[in-house]
């Protein structure tokens, strides 16, 4: 399973259905601290160390390898989607199922044994499912070159397809997969070996008639170069040092509003929890064509999760763009509609489904956004009640952080 998405992607409540311009102002009005209704949410920061789970160091690893991965839309502005799947990092305990092998996320490690830690990113040409080229991509770092020749060796025997060659890459193991009955599928796969990590890439393909092996080559190729170049930014944590990987950054995590309730820290795993530079949260974001070019204009450099999320921008002025941008980057839908945030948070912001609306079509899941210096913010809950008293609640977090 590949780690908690961000609410960027999976709250389609974020939209401007009302037809309003979410936010106008150039700067977040004064806000009455004291007159704000945060409920029981705690409103101090908090203290990290029950996040120190057995996995929590394997995800902050997983996310200093996302920082350096490519985007598909760097080398190939057509995959500007990621419809229906969302990136993210992934433990040995929690993997993700290699595309083409009989091998699911809970047989990783059993299969795969030595994984350290691996980022996931996924993307498509087209919002629709299956309506055109998708592109997953993995990349996995085990615990020695050894391991990570093994596991390849694995991933041959136990992957379909005829063999091909990735141009450029002739020690690239790569597998055509070409499947009519009974439905079409169509794939190539690929995947290289430097030192210790796994680089791994399908291209989806449902639409080509006959399967253009040439055009999707090379979009396996752009990858591989890209991602290698990449990881030349990457200098791995030694196995011994990982638990001493810092779990905040710059103060982000710990003012960002923890779970409600505290039990909730003594999970067995990570949910996902941590800072991540911008370019490891473009990856977990479905509309990322149009939120890349909204993270450079606003200057963000790190994104925070937990219960909420809270995006920093370069200052006030660029977090007020950025919560706009946010609010419109799913695209319009009759469904839902923009009601009042928080009372006495000018500027804040909540969608709900209409009442009329039954059986909504997407995840509707009441959603707040709101804005206080730098910082951009978005809870996401059960119910409009809560979400408004958690927008307070992480607004007071972040009143009078730099």
């Amino acid at each position: 399973m590949v780690r908690r998405t961000l609410l960027a992607v999976v709250a389609v409540s974020l939209v401007s259905a009302c037809g309003t311009s979410p936010a106008t102002t150039t700067s977040t009005p004064v806000i009455d601290v004291a007159k704000l209704d945060s409920g029981n949410y705690p409103t101090t920061p908090n203290d990290l160390s029950l996040l120190r789970v057995p996995d929590a160091a394997n995800l902050l690893e997983a996310i200093r390898i996302g920082a350096v991965s490519p985007l598909t839309i760097d080398y190939d502005p057509r995959f500007a989607h990621a419809k229906g799947q969302a990136g993210g990092g992934f433990s040995a305990d929690h993997a993700v199922a290699i595309p083409g092998t009989d091998v699911n996320g809970r047989d990783f490690n059993t299969v795969f044994p030595g994984l350290i830690a691996g980022w996931a990113s996924y993307s498509s040409r087209r919002e629709e499912l299956n309506a055109g080229r998708q592109f997953n991509a993995l990349t996995m770092r085990f615990d020695s070159p050894e391991r990570a020749r093994a596991t390849s060796d694995e991933l041959t025997k136990r992957s379909q397809g005829d063999p091909v060659q990735i141009a450029g890459y002739p020690d690239a193991v790569a597998r055509q997969y070409l499947k009519s009955q009974p439905y079409r599928y169509q794939a190539l796969r690929t995947w290289l070996v430097k030192d210790d990590m796994i680089v791994f890439a399908e291209v989806f393909d449902p639409i080509s008639m006959p399967f253009d092996l040439a055009a999707n080559g090379s979009i396996a190729k752009a990858h591989f170069d890209a991602q290698l170049a990449g990881l030349q930014k990457y200098t791995p944590t030694p196995v011994a040092e990982l638990s001493k990987l810092p779990l905040d950054t710059e103060d982000l995590l710990s003012h960002t509003l923890p779970y409600a309730d505290q039990a909730e820290y003594k999970l067995k795993t990570a949910h996902g929890e941590g800072v991540y530079p911008a370019q490891a949260a473009l990856h977990t974001i479905s509309k990322r064509g149009k939120l890349k070019a909204a993270f450079a204009d606003s200057g963000v450099d790190y994104v925070s999760v937990f219960q909420s999320e809270v995006y920093r921008a370069r200052d006030n002025a660029a977090a007020i763009r950025l919560q706009a941008a946010l609010e419109s980057s799913i695209p319009d839908t009759t469904e839902v509609m923009r009601t009042d945030g928080p009372p006495n948070f000018e500027g804040a912001h909540c969608y709900i489904v209409k009442p009329e609306v039954k059986s909504p079509s997407y995840s509707t899941r009441p959603t707040c956004y709101g804005s206080v210096g730098r910082y951009t913010f978005i809870t996401n809950t059960a119910n409009i009640g809560d979400a408004r008293q958690q927008l307070a609640a992480q607004y007071k977090l972040l009143a009078g952080k730099g």
